[in-house]
């Protein structure tokens, strides 16, 4: 309390104790989380403002960097959440009565039926820099909206920017080879789209002809062939019959999502052209597993797949407020028994850095995302376990004597590097 009190007299302020119960502070704190909570309620508290409420909450999601907007209907509130840089916070709850007009409201800009009290799917594209994508689901309070914040002209990292690990010799050796399939892999939003396109980006030449099919076009790139699979028009596996009479050198097809598209993809491979695509699973090992149980059998896999990479999206540590110190001797004994399984030796000579928090990142310690990644280059060797039929086990065990490593390496390379921390990397993969 005496710190405390310094500090404010610094500042010419005056502290007073003040004693209450823990939950009226943890509510203080929440509210705290979200500057935007009292524009929200003098929006909200106006009774002909729902038009400029709603355009008050998309516009502080842009503001503040959220990749999805959740408006949700609670017993007695609508609570509204940002997701940014992968974490969920409370931003504001507004008044029971207002849900009807919000739901209204954003059914009219979503351009979905009033209606129906059923799931649609919209979009809102009232902001000039963004497609926002809009999804509604009926819950026991009323209707949840979840609104994903794309921008339509997104700078394109580079690929080793975004966190890929090894040189540009290592990345050249993984991708751009004709007669194959390359595959990212990874859970819901964890940044296989964005992977996707910083390596288009990597390969766009003008002696390149390279075309994407994409369910929507997320960023427009200068030079590529863009296509955007139209709503109960057609599907993934229709445009990539087209798009192979289109002389294409490179293809991106969004995502595998069942054996038709999967048919034709690897026929594209087997055809002399470079395709790359998405799928959602674990890890890069299990891309072989899900391909087969889509129904593709071991000889195409085997013959057209060159690699598989798996990533996750860590938070990374605030540069403004970070705080350096050494490892403590728990951080070092798991990573040196994360070293031990993988035959690796960590350098834990290094300090690293605990996140603080300020208002640059909203008091939360960290700013933006890293991806961890772990790439499987498909060998001779694996190649011969893919067709013989072998298990994922064991072709795990082959790849491990052949200098693949796991998501879990990569991350403590960038513990060890100062970008996250050991907690962070712990939700994505559970470590401890």
């Amino acid at each position: 309390m005496n710190t405390i009190r310094l500090l404010l007299l610094n500042k010419g302020l005056v502290m007073e104790p003040y004693i209450t119960f823990a939950n009226e502070i943890d509510k203080i704190l929440e509210t705290m989380e979200g500057e935007a909570t009292s524009d929200f309620e003098e929006e909200a508290d106006r009774s002909d403002s729902v038009i400029s409420l709603v355009d008050s909450i998309i516009k502080t999601g842009i503001k503040r960097r959220a990749s999805d907007i959740h408006i949700e209907p609670m017993a007695n509130i609508v609570r509204i959440r940002y997701r940014i840089d992968g974490e969920l916070f409370t931003a504001a709850k507004i008044r029971k009565e207002k849900q009807a007009q919000i739901v209204g409201r954003l059914k009219a800009i979503s351009n979905m039926h009033q209606e129906k009290q059923e799931s649609q799917d919209g979009r809102i594209l009232l902001y000039d820099d963004y497609n926002i994508r809009v999804s509604t689901q009926p819950n026991v309070h009323g209707e949840k909206f979840v609104l994903r914040l794309l921008k339509k002209n997104a700078n394109i990292k580079n690929i080793f920017d975004l966190g890929f690990p090894g040189t540009e010799k290592t990345l050249n050796k993984s991708i751009n080879k004709r007669n194959s399939l390359t595959i990212i892999a990874a859970p819901t939003g964890e940044g296989k789209t964005t992977t996707l396109y910083s390596i288009m980006d990597y390969l766009n030449k003008p002696e390149i002809n390279i075309t994407t099919i994409e369910d929507p076009v997320e960023i427009r790139i200068e030079g590529l062939n863009q296509i955007e699979i139209e709503e109960n028009k057609s599907s993934f596996s229709d445009a990539l019959r087209t798009v192979l009479r289109q002389d294409p050198d490179i293809i991106l097809v969004g995502e595998i999502r069942d054996k038709e598209t999967g048919e034709i993809a690897i026929q594209a491979g087997q055809t002399g052209h470079y395709v790359l695509s998405t799928i959602h699973t674990i890890d890069s090992i299990e891309v072989i597993t899900r391909l087969r149980k889509m129904g593709l059998s071991d000889y195409d896999i085997s013959s057209t797949l060159a690699t598989s990479i798996s990533q996750r999206l860590v938070r990374k540590i605030c540069p403004k407020c970070r705080q350096e110190r050494k490892f403590s001797e728990e951080e070092k004994n798991i990573i040196n028994q994360i070293g031990d399984k993988y035959n690796i030796k960590f350098d834990l000579s290094k300090t690293t850095y605990t996140a603080v928090g300020c208002k640059y990142c909203n008091n939360t310690g960290y700013y933006d995302r890293i991806g961890i990644f772990e790439v499987l280059n498909i060998t001779d060797e694996i190649k011969e376990l893919i067709i013989t039929g072998k298990s994922s086990l064991e072709i795990r065990r082959k790849a491990l004597e052949q200098n693949y490593r796991p998501l879990i390496v990569d991350g403590i390379n960038k513990i060890i590097n100062g970008y996250t921390t050991l907690e962070e990397l712990n939700k994505k993969l559970v470590i401890t």
